[in-house]
């Protein structure tokens, strides 16, 4: 059985890495990180992912997903992968545990995350509170702030009032160490952080 996991995980890998891109956007940088990974850890990335979320949660766990890659330029509502993903990660969860995540994403994109949540069998509850819901089928949906002073004291504020289990990000732009947002393409996005 453990080699039939290693197998499902391989394909798995294999199909996260395949660089779709659009005509003038680098290939093979997702390869190279994948292969330069999985040379350190010798096995499937996605099945040892998943190993450490099973061990990590249970009916009871809270779980917060976050998601969105908003660009007000460029993807003012939202890149295409984030969402769905995140909300299959949730159904996924919803199904072997039981668990009913709260979802986090940018506001401009909370309706992208509804009709994600909806089409992958959940029902989405738009909330501005930190309240974990044990109830069948529903996520919570939080817009969560930007501007970087909000933003931390809206994270904060989460870990002191839900304590997660686990904290998931699927498809989520964030910032390097000069607090910079950069593009696939090495672009920096200033017009994305507010001040």
């Amino acid at each position: 059985m453990d080699n039939d996991l290693e197998i499902i995980g391989d394909n798995i890998d294999r199909a996260i890495t395949i660089e779709m891109l659009p005509k003038g956007i680098p290939r093979g940088i997702a390869t190279k990180l994948y292969e330069t990974t999985r040379r350190k850890y010798k096995r499937s990335l996605t099945l040892i992912a998943a190993e450490k979320l099973t061990k990590a949660v249970s009916a009871d766990s809270k779980v917060v997903i976050s998601t969105g890659a908003y660009d007000p330029v460029f993807m003012p509502k939202g890149e295409t992968d984030g969402p769905p993903g995140a909300a299959g990660l949730a159904r996924a969860l919803n199904i072997a545990f039981g668990i009913n995540p709260i979802m986090l994403c940018e506001s401009e994109l909370i309706k992208t995350l509804e009709a994600a949540c909806l089409g992958a069998g959940l029902q989405p509850k738009k909330s501005n509170k930190l309240k974990f819901t044990p109830h069948s089928h529903v996520v919570t949906i939080i817009g969560f702030p930007r501007e970087l002073e909000k933003a931390d004291k809206e994270a904060n504020n989460l870990l002191d009032h839900l304590q997660p289990d686990a904290i998931i990000t699927v498809e989520k732009i964030g910032r390097n160490k000069k607090g910079q947002y950069h593009s696939v393409l090495g672009y920096n996005l200033l017009h994305i952080a507010q001040k």
